[in-house]
Parts: C-alpha cells; structure tokens; sequence
C-alpha cells in the first residue's frame, strides 16, 4: 500500500515520456515526474520517495525529502498568506497548507511556526495545524520519571516553557531549570539531540535549547539537509543569532564562525570574468552552479547555447559537471550572481547576420514537412522556417520533404534566432517588380487629374484581385498590404503551435483598414473569432459566403456617422460581412434596419447641429470615438 505523506520504498516499473511509474508490493502505482528521475536508474529497482497530492489533487511522488512528514512535528516558516489561509514552505514544490481554523495565533509571511501535519478526512489532504495540543495525548503516559526523553519547545507560559515530549505528550519545562544567562553574539557549545531537514536542535543546557536553521550551516545558497552536517550526539560551537526571553526562543548559528565569501565578491569575480563553475541542479529556466562554497550563481536557459533551441538544461549539463562560465550581472547586496555559458564562445549568429542577409539565396534539400510549412538545417545548429505559401514551385505543385532547390531568406532576426525562407520568392519577385511600377504608374497617372470625374475612383475600386488564399472577389490593395505582413504572423503562429505543442485559438481584430486585413487574415489562417472596428466593404458576396462558411465568429462593430464603413460602393458589387454590431449616437448597441440606421444618422447629424458641432464622418470614424462609445457599451451591458 502507497501511503500519502511518508516516505516509500517501492518499485520501479515502466518508463514514460513524463517519468517513472512506480509501483507497491500489491502493484498501486505512482508517478515520479521527469525532474525527479535518478541520473542511472534500473526497471524493477527499488528506490525511497515520498508521496503526497500534486495541484490537481493526483498522487505523485518525490526524491526531494519533505522538512515534515504526516503525523509529525516542525518549525517551517510562512511564505505567503492568501484569502483561506497560510501556506508552509516544507521543502517540496508545493506548499503545505495551514487553515485559519487551525492556527493558533495569525501567521503572517516570513514567520517560523510549530505545526503539526495531519490527514484531512473531508478532502484526504495533508494539512498543517498550530494548535498541537489538540494531537498531545496525557492520558496514557509512555514515559516514566528521569527517564530521557526528546524535546520540543513550544511555547511559553507564565511559569516557564511548555515542550512536547517524545512527540506524544505535552510537559513543561519551569522558569529556574532555565538557568544560564545569554545574549546575542555570545558563542556556546551544545550537543545535536534532534535533527530535521529543516535544522538541529542544540541543548546549551540540560532544558535549555536553541534551533540552527540549515540556511544558517552555509554561506552556501544551495541547501542541504541537517544531516549532511550533523548528526546527532555531535558537539558543535555556534553563535547566538537572535534570543526571545519572553518567548524562550533562540537561533544559533555556525556559519558566522568562518569568514563571509561574499566579502570583496566584486574583486574575486568581476563582471566578464571568466571561471569554472560546478552544476549543482537546475529548474525549467536555469542552471544553478557553485563557484566555491558560498558562492552560487544562476546561468539562465537563453545562455546555455548560441545555436540550440534549449528546452530543458538538462538537454545541455547534467548535475556534477564542470562548467566554464562568464560573470554577467553581480548584485552584491542582493547576494545574486547571473552567469553565462554560451559567452565563454564566439557567436556564431554575428557570422550567420552576414551569410543568412536579407536577400540571400542558398541551395539546399527540405528536412521537415510540419504544420504550416517546412524547415531546412544548416550546419546542424540553423533550423530555416519555409511556410507553406512559400513552398510552392514555379508549376503550382509544392516542394516535399528531401527535395533540393534554391530558397532566397525572406526574414533573419538574430536576437529571436530566426530565419525565414522562401522558395516561391525566386519566381514570383519579378512579376511583384511589374505588379509596383504598374502601380506606380496608376497613382502618378491620378496625381495629375483635377476633378471626381477624372480621378477614376470606379476603376481603382473595382481592382479585383482572387489570390489562392482567399475564396472570391476581394480588392487588391488590401490584399497587397496583406502580403507584406503575413509571413511573419504565419511564421509566429507556426511557432506558438511547436512551443506550446497544443491547438492555439486564434482571434483576429482591427480597426479601419486594420479591419479589412483583420478579415482577410481570418480567411487565411481559419481563425476562431474575429472583430472588426469602422471596416470597409473587402470583398464581394461571393467571399462573404465563403467567409461565413468558415465558421468563423464574426462581429462588426459599426458607429453611426462613420463614413468608411460606405466605402467601397455596395453598387460596384462589394459587401459587409459578420454579424452587424450597429452602436447609435447614444453609444448603444443595436440591431436595426436600414431604415431605422438612417433616421438614426441623420439624428446625429442634427443632434451636431444643436450643438453647434460640425458633421464629420471621420471623426466618427477615429478609433477614439470608437473606444468612447465602446466604454459606455460595456458599462451598461451585462454580457
């Protein structure tokens, strides 16, 4: 039987991608997740853990040794204190809990208590509780007169000291059999009677006690349990670190007998210095190494590797190795050192800022088909990003994974250690060199024409363009201005899709021509929802079918008066499309007919007039009289 909040010996079953199964003598199994795994390990070997409930109320196990286990005692300080109680730092990822019902004084963060673990009956937790005497049985008593016994101390009384004996039974230590007269700073030797994994306890005196927490063993950030530096029987020479007379509590120290390494840090380790470090562990973001005793550093996971995508260090370093590292930040007071690796090299990527130019054509063979496009490597530590708009080849077909061409570099962003490439652009740049002069050509040609009948605004307004993206007649400019960003939301959201290794909801928005590449953005990428502000008409009904065919959860918000919602002309066959979001002159939402939206407009018009305030649609169009309005919509609606 697995038993929750103690220590287990059990059995190591199976491997999975998220750790080690581990299993009883009756085959209950248990998870021991991936940052517990023993470096060399073997199936059916044995190893101790102690199991407790994780965030989602699931058994799971640890190597990590709790300061406290069930059905014992503890002083554990307070992290933090929330709406429903106190949570206990007890040496594991999560913290024990403390309900107010069972604290004997409010516990406030940074405050070291005496608490007693139990099970919760209602929810199986383990809980901590400070009224400890309620878990102290005198009835029966288990010891007998000068018998020797363990203490804890507990709390004070007007008579003396009560203590816990043998963890069972509550007793009380009188006021003269504490004897010695202390102070802080005064150096003293005692004897280790208790050890934890939180500290020791040292008996100054026959009754007499005091606590040496493990942070105060070391100058080491890195800390240990108690009984990698004492055992018990063990003489040791402290110093009096604090002294509660009232209370009757004291806390030694050891590590103030020996000089302070982080004395004169700035001259041993000076930023750039380079030195050899030892990893000690890491977590998710960093490495944590030990330059000496005392001092520890941080090399974070952006500063293992120029080339390497890290997503774990232990992908780089395992715990013992030998690492060179560079001093980057030093923060005395703060007692914090911030270190690199990939410093101690040359970066590679102020080579490739030159081989991998904007421009550049490269010949090489696809390595990866994903998602949304395809990768190339170079030199074992590029990876290329090709979307897959830009892997079709100059006979509409596409190119396929091993298959060798040339592919000219669309985008390369050294600090991102992204380069995005592209196939289609080898064949496709000229024709975009005629498509600009042609356009050129067209807006010197309206530059010198003086009136509306000469400006042939039915001739640019009809510039239909039916690009392989989009399902009908949409206008070309927006397209174009389209085509200049989309390779870079392409490639981002290929990158949210590998990073976080789950479907992503996508919503797109914007507002006036925002809203139009807002629309034909959510076209492209099948997006999930999409909200448009003061949009012109895009397309013709055709696309709007295709649009609304998509399943996509459309809303346009239009306000009253805003002239750019009439444009492009609905007679020149362009539509609106979405579920209409009309906000009156009020700043009230409404579904209304055309009608009614008429006389609504004109109400505007005329409610301007009375104040004196001239008609002026663009200024209805701004995206200020939009978030105005807006304000006022949210503030009485209750959805």
């Amino acid at each position: 039987m697995i038993h929750l909040g103690k220590i287990n010996t059990l059995e190591i079953i199976r491997e999975a991608v998220q750790g080690l199964y581990i299993a009883d003598e009756d085959g209950n199994e248990v998870l021991l997740p991936n940052r517990y795994v023993p470096e060399n390990f073997k199936i059916w070997e044995k190893i101790d853990v102690f199991v407790y409930l994780d965030n989602e109320e699931r058994p799971v196990a640890t190597t990590d040794k709790p300061y406290i286990q069930l059905n014992d005692f503890a002083l554990l300080r307070c992290n933090q204190v929330t709406d429903y109680g106190a949570f206990l730092d007890w040496g594991l990822v999560k913290e024990l809990f403390c309900p107010f019902k069972e604290q004997a004084f409010k516990m406030k963060p940074g405050g070291w208590y005496l608490v007693y673990c139990y099970m919760d009956e209602k929810t199986n937790r383990l809980v901590a509780s400070s009224k400890t005497n309620r878990f102290l049985d005198n009835k029966t008593l288990t010891v007998n007169e000068f018998d020797e016994v363990d203490l804890i101390v507990s709390h004070p009384s007007e008579i003396g000291m009560n203590v816990i004996v043998n963890k069972t039974h509550a007793g009380l230590i009188y006021k003269d059999a504490i004897f010695k007269d202390l102070s802080v700073g005064d150096k003293l030797k005692g004897k280790v009677v208790v050890i934890a994994d939180y500290g020791a306890f040292i008996e100054i005196a026959p009754g007499v006690e005091g606590l040496i927490h493990v942070s105060e063993m070391s100058w080491s950030q890195h800390l240990r349990t108690a009984s990698d530096f004492f055992s018990v029987g063990d003489e040791v020479e402290s110093v009096i670190m604090t002294l509660d007379r009232e209370e009757r509590k004291m806390s030694l120290g050891i590590k103030q007998l020996i000089p302070d390494p982080w004395e004169d840090i700035d001259k041993k380790y000076p930023v750039e210095s380079k030195h050899t470090s030892k990893v000690r562990n890491f977590t998710n973001f960093g490495v944590f190494v030990e330059l000496e005793e005392g001092i520890d550093g941080l090399i974070y996971i952006s500063d293992l590797s120029w080339t390497k995508k890290v997503k774990h260090p232990s992908e780089v370093v395992t715990v013992g190795d030998q690492l060179e590292v560079v001093v980057l930040e030093l923060d005395v007071d703060g007692r914090k050192l911030s270190l690199g690796h990939k410093q101690t090299q040359e970066n590679p990527w102020d080579a490739y800022e030159t081989t991998f130019a904007e421009g550049t054509i490269h010949s090489a063979e696809l390595s990866e088909i994903v998602d949304k496009g395809a990768t190339i490597t170079f030199n074992e530590d590029i990876v290329a990003f090709v979307p897959s708009r830009h892997l079709e080849k100059e006979d509409g077909n596409k190119l396929q994974k091993g298959e060798a061409a040339d592919f000219k570099v669309i985008e390369f962003n050294k600090d991102f250690k992204r380069v995005v490439m592209s196939h289609t652009a080898m064949f496709k740049e000229q024709e975009e060199k005629i498509v600009k002069a042609a356009a050129k050509k067209i807006k010197a040609s309206n530059n010198e024409k003086s009136t509306l009948g000469d400006l042939d605004v039915l001739a640019d307004l009809k510039a239909w363009r039916k690009p392989s993206k989009e399902k009908g007649l949409v206008h070309y400019g927006f397209v174009e201005a389209l085509d200049k960003v989309f390779p870079t939301i392409e490639y981002l959201l290929e990158s949210m899709d590998i990073s976080l290794e789950k479907p992503i909801k996508v919503v797109c928005t914007g507002h006036s021509l925002g809203a139009a590449l807002a629309t034909l953005c959510a076209a492209r990428i099948d997006a999930h929802e999409l909200y448009t502000f003061g949009s012109p008409r895009v397309g013709n009904k055709d696309f709007v079918k295709e649009l609304a065919k998509d399943g996509i959860k459309h809303y346009r918000f239009v306000n009253n008066n805003d002239i750019v919602t009439k444009v492009p002309l609905a007679l020149m066959m362009y539509k609106h499309c979405g579920e209409l979001c009309y906000i009156n002159y009020h700043g009230n939402i409404r579904k209304m007919t055309t009608w009614q939206r008429i006389k609504d407009q004109f109400r505007g018009i005329m409610r301007a007039w009375q104040k004196g305030e001239p008609f002026d649609g663009a200024r209805d169009h701004s995206i200020s009289a939009y978030e105005k309005k807006l304000e006022n919509v949210c503030l009485q609606s209750k959805d």
